[in-house]
């Protein structure tokens, strides 16, 4: 489950506690000393406060974390590549590796995961009110954007979640089957919407 959480660490009250996993056993904690956020992450154990590094790049800014609902791998964006572009991660926990899964130029962020663990929402933001929301699978890299904007229009849209899944004998059982997120496609405040992702229809 990914939430914000307050607990109080080894270093005093986190500043910048940005997931949650495994039940709520482990945490993922980014501190942020002067509004940098370039700390490097660490994860943190709620019952004990102990903590171990992970994905800690000192000078490089991270954020944008989401655990996989397995509890097993955990998401976030990074910018070790280059200070202007936000490129997307996949950390395993139990080897600690991690594997660049988006790479492109922008302000990349991860935003949900699928059940089955296959496939990413992420945004990419040009500006507050321009922001685009992508379908990306993880075994091929493939980039579907949802609810595109017609030429010369834009849309602050955020905050997607998955929601449903596909029947058991279509082969991808756990895939979210539509995206629920806020927009205001339609000229007024943002408001939800549903994309359908079987056939692309968009509801409000």
């Amino acid at each position: 489950m990914n939430r914000a959480v307050v607990i109080r660490t080894t270093r005093g009250l986190a500043d910048y506690l940005i997931g949650r996993g495994r039940g709520g056993g482990l945490v993922v904690v980014g501190y942020d000393k002067d509004g940098d956020e370039d700390a490097g992450l660490v994860l943190v154990d709620v019952a004990t406060g102990v903590e171990a590094p992970f994905a800690a790049k000192p000078g490089v800014q991270h954020g944008s974390v989401v655990w996989s609902r397995a509890g097993d791998r955990v998401f976030f964006r990074d910018n070790a590549d280059s200070p202007a572009d936000f490129h997307l991660r996949e950390a395993t926990l139990a080897t600690q590796a991690v594997r660049t899964v988006l790479a492109r130029p922008g302000a990349w962020s991860v935003e949900d995961v699928d059940a089955a663990g296959k496939r990413l929402l992420v945004s990419l933001a040009r500006s507050n009110y321009d922001t685009s929301i992508y379908v990306l699978d993880l075994a091929s890299g493939a980039l579907a954007e949802i609810d595109a904007m017609p030429a010369g229009k834009t849309a602050a849209a955020g905050e997607p979640r998955f929601v449903g899944s596909k029947g058991a004998g279509s082969g991808t059982a756990g895939i979210g089957e539509a995206v629920v997120y806020l927009s205001d496609r339609g000229g007024e405040r943002r408001r939800a919407w549903i994309a359908r992702l079987d056939d692309g229809t968009i509801d409000g």
